[in-house]
C-alpha cells in the first residue's frame, strides 16, 4: 500500500490534540506516517503527543526549541518518507474517510494533487463552505487549479490552504531539495508555499465534499490582533507570490487576483492597526492599498459594500500624536 505521510507542527495546543489525533488515527486508510513536530510547547503538548506514540507506532514525534510553524513544517517536511503528503494544523480534526477518498482519486485519476472542501467550526457552529460556481468534474490543468483557487468569490470551498489537499511527493522534492515554508514570516508562510507548489501541478482534480475541519478559536494565530508585525507577513507572503509569477512567467494573469487579495489584506491589518493606534503600521497599510487599489475597484465590482468600506480606510488620516482621526 501507497504511504500517506501527514505532517502536524505542534504548538501550545494541549486542549485540542486529543481531537485531532483521534481523528488522523482513526483513518480508514491506515498507512500513514504521522510526523509530529513539537515546536517548543510550554503548555504540555509534547507530552500529549508523545502518549499518542506510545499507543500509535504511526506516529514520530520531533521535539524541538520554538522555530515558528514554518519551520517545524519543513521539519516534517525533512523526516517524512511517504509518497503522498498531507498537512494538518494541529487544533483542527478530519472526517474518517479523508485520506481513503483523497488516495482513491489521485491514483484513479493519475493526478498531482487532489483537493476537497472543508467545514468551518466554531465553539458553537460547525458549516461547509460551498462553491458558488461548479468546479470540473474531470481532471483539470494548472491554469484552471490556480482559477479556482484564487478567484475566492466563486470558490470558496476550493482554497489555496495546504491542508485540504493531498500531494505527490513529487511536487515538493524536486533534485533532492524540499520546496520550503519561508520561515521569515510568521503568518502567510503557507500561503506562498501553496503557490509554489501549485505551480509545479501538471494534472489536478477536486472532491466535493468536505472532510477537513477547519476550527475558528479566539487565541489562534490567525484570529488575534495583538502582533501586528506577525500580520505583515501575510503581505509579504503576497508579495513574494507576485513576483515569484512574474520571474518564472507563470500564470500571469492570475496576478491582478493575488494583487486584490494584498490588497484586502492591508485593509484588514489596517484596521486593526486603527485599534491599537499604531501609526506606522497603518500608513504601511494604506501605502499598499493604494498600490493595489485600481484593481481591487475593478475585482470588487460586484460588491460596492466592499469599495465603499475600503475607500473609508483609505480616506482615514493621522496625527503626530499618534491619534487616528477621519
Amino acid at each position: 500500500m501507497s504511504k500517506i505521510s501527514i505532517i502536524i507542527p505542534v504548538y501550545n495546543a494541549k486542549e485540542y490534540l486529543s481531537r485531532c489525533l483521534t481523528s488522523v488515527c482513526g483513518q480508514t486508510y491506515q498507512e500513514l506516517e504521522i510526523i509530529c513536530v513539537d515546536d517548543g510547547s510550554t503548555d504540555g503538548s509534547g507530552e500529549v503527543v508523545d502518549r499518542f506514540a506510545e499507543t500509535d507506532p504511526r506516529i514520530r514525534v520531533i521535539h524541538q526549541k520554538n522555530g515558528g510553524e514554518s519551520h517545524a513544517r519543513n521539519i516534517g517536511l525533512q523526516a517524512s518518507s511517504g509518497e503522498y503528503i498531507g498537512f494538518m494544523d494541529c487544533d483542527d480534526w478530519i472526517e474518517p474517510d479523508m485520506y481513503a477518498t483523497l488516495l482513491g482519486n489521485m491514483l484513479e485519476k493519475e493526478v498531482d494533487l487532489v483537493a476537497c472542501g472543508f467545514f468551518i467550526d466554531t465553539d458553537v457552529d460547525s458549516r461547509a463552505e460551498e462553491n458558488q460556481l461548479p468546479v470540473a468534474g474531470t481532471v483539470f490543468g494548472r491554469t484552471e487549479l490556480f482559477g479556482y483557487v484564487y478567484k475566492r468569490d466563486y470558490y470558496k470551498a476550493f482554497t489555496g490552504y495546504i491542508w485540504c489537499k493531498l500531494y505527490k511527493r513529487h511536487l515538493l522534492l524536486r533534485d533532492g531539495e524540499w520546496l520550503q515554508f519561508d520561515e521569515d514570516m510568521r503568518l502567510g508562510g503557507d500561503n506562498l508555499f501553496s503557490l509554489k507548489a501549485l505551480s509545479r501541478v501538471t494534472r489536478a482534480c477536486y472532491v466535493p465534499c468536505s472532510f477537513y475541519h477547519y476550527y475558528q478559536r479566539d487565541t489562534s494565530a490567525m484570529h488575534t490582533r495583538v502582533d501586528l508585525t506577525a500580520w505583515l507577513g501575510i503581505l509579504k507572503g503576497y508579495e513574494r507570490g507576485i513576483l515569484y509569477l512574474q520571474e518564472n512567467r507563470i500564470e500571469e494573469d492570475i496576478i491582478p487576483w493575488l494583487q486584490r487579495f494584498r490588497g484586502y489584506w492591508a485593509y484588514r491589518i489596517a484596521g486593526y492597526a486603527y485599534e491599537q493606534k499604531n501609526a506606522l503600521i497603518f500608513r504601511m497599510c494604506q501605502a499598499v492599498m493604494q498600490e493595489h487599489k485600481e484593481m481591487y475597484m475593478v475585482l470588487n465590482n460586484e460588491y460596492p459594500g466592499r469599495i465603499r468600506d475600503y475607500q473609508a480606510v483609505l480616506s482615514q488620516t493621522i496625527i503626530e500624536d499618534n491619534e487616528l482621526v477621519n
